[in-house]
C-alpha cells in the first residue's frame, strides 16, 4: 500500500496491516490523498497481497470511507484488482469475453469539459495502450458491467482497461453509511455533509 501525497515523501505500508492500521483509519476520515494498491504478482516481487478481510469489517468500511471522503485509490492488478473492487465496493465488474486481449486500447477524452480538466494529466500519455508494450499488462473489463458514471480512460467500444470509478456514500437516517450513485449524491445532500464522493 503506497501513499502518494503532494509535498510529502511516498510511504509504503504492508497491504493487510496497512488497511488495519490506526493511521489508515485516520486517513479514511479526511481528504485528499492518493493510495496506490498493486495487486499483481507477489509482495516479494513488488506486488501487493490481496487483503484477507471480510467486506463487513470496520477495516473494509475504512476503505470505502477513504474513497468517499474525496481520496483516490489506484488499484492495479487485472483480475485481482477486479476482485478487490467487487468484494469491498460491491461492484459487479466482469472481464471482457476471452479475458486476455492484445488491444490496442485508445485513450478516451471525456466529453464533459469539467472532466477534461480533471484528467488533463493524461494529455501527455500515449494515445494507445498496447498489451506487452513498455511493460504494460492489461485485462480488459466489459464496459456494460462498470458502475454508473464510470469514466473510461483507455478502452474500445465494448471494453475498458484504465478507468476512473467514482464512489459515494450517504449517511442514512439511522446514521449508517450506504453506497449512493454520484448523480444522486450531488446537490443539497452533499452540501449538508450527508453525502460525499471520491
Amino acid at each position: 500500500l503506497q501513499l502518494a501525497n503532494a509535498g510529502a515523501k511516498s510511504r509504503i505500508l504492508g497491504t493487510r496491516h496497512g488497511f488495519e492500521s490506526q493511521r489508515f483509519a485516520a486517513w479514511s476520515q479526511s481528504c485528499c490523498r492518493t493510495l496506490v494498491l498493486p495487486l499483481y504478482g507477489t509482495s516479494a516481487r513488488g506486488g501487493g497481497v490481496f487483503p484477507a478481510l471480510s467486506h463487513h469489517t470496520a477495516q473494509a468500511q475504512h476503505m470505502r470511507e477513504f474513497v468517499a471522503n474525496g481520496n483516490v485509490l489506484v488499484v492495479a492488478g487485472g483480475t485481482m484488482g477486479k476482485e478487490f473492487l467487487n468484494r469491498f465496493f460491491a461492484f459487479r465488474i466482469q472481464e471482457a469475453d476471452g479475458g486476455y486481449s492484445r488491444g490496442p486500447w485508445l485513450r478516451v477524452v471525456p466529453q464533459d469539459s469539467h472532466k477534461q480538466k480533471d484528467f488533463r494529466v493524461f494529455a501527455s500519455c500515449s494515445q494507445r495502450l498496447l498489451q506487452g508494450s513498455a511493460g504494460n499488462a492489461a485485462v480488459p473489463m466489459q464496459r456494460i458491467t462498470l458502475p454508473t458514471e464510470t469514466i473510461v480512460l483507455y478502452g474500445d467500444d465494448t471494453s475498458a482497461t484504465v478507468m476512473h470509478i467514482p464512489y459515494c456514500e450517504r449517511v442514512s437516517q439511522e446514521g449508517a453509511p450506504r453506497t449512493e450513485t454520484p448523480s444522486l449524491c450531488h446537490g443539497a445532500a452533499q452540501n449538508k455533509g450527508e453525502c460525499s464522493c471520491g
